[in-house]
C-alpha cells in the first residue's frame, strides 16, 4: 500500500527505466535558473518591502501634516495668526470670543 510503482512500471519492474540520470547539464540554463530564482527572491523580499516602506511613510507624512493643521487651527487665529495664549493674557473675552465673533471663518 502505498507503492506508487504499478502505475509506472510493466510487469518486470522497469521503473527506473524512465528516471533521467540528469536534471540538466547544461550550465549556462543553471546559471540563468540560479539568477531567475535569485530575482524572484529579491524582488520578494526586498523590494516589496521597500515600496511598502514608501507607501506607510508617505501616509504618516500625511498625517504629520493634518495634525500639524489642527493643531494650528487650536492655537492661533486663521485670520489674523494670533497666538492663543497672547490673545487669552491680552483680551478680555478670549481666543474662543475672538474667533467666534471677530474673525468668523465661516
Amino acid at each position: 500500500m502505498g507503492d506508487l510503482s504499478p502505475m509506472y512500471t510493466n510487469d518486470h519492474g522497469e521503473l527506473w527505466k524512465y528516471v533521467p540520470l540528469a536534471i540538466q547539464d547544461s550550465s549556462w540554463l543553471q546559471a540563468r535558473s540560479f539568477f531567475v530564482i535569485l530575482f524572484f527572491i529579491i524582488w520578494g523580499f526586498i523590494l516589496s518591502n521597500i515600496f511598502t516602506g514608501q507607501i506607510v511613510d508617505a501616509f504618516a507624512s500625511i498625517r504629520d501634516d493634518k495634525r500639524q493643521m489642527d493643531q494650528d487651527t487650536n492655537s492661533k487665529c486663521l485670520v489674523c495668526s494670533i497666538d492663543r495664549f497672547v490673545l487669552d493674557q491680552e483680551s478680555d473675552m478670549g481666543f474662543e470670543h475672538h474667533v467666534a465673533a471677530d474673525h468668523n471663518p465661516l
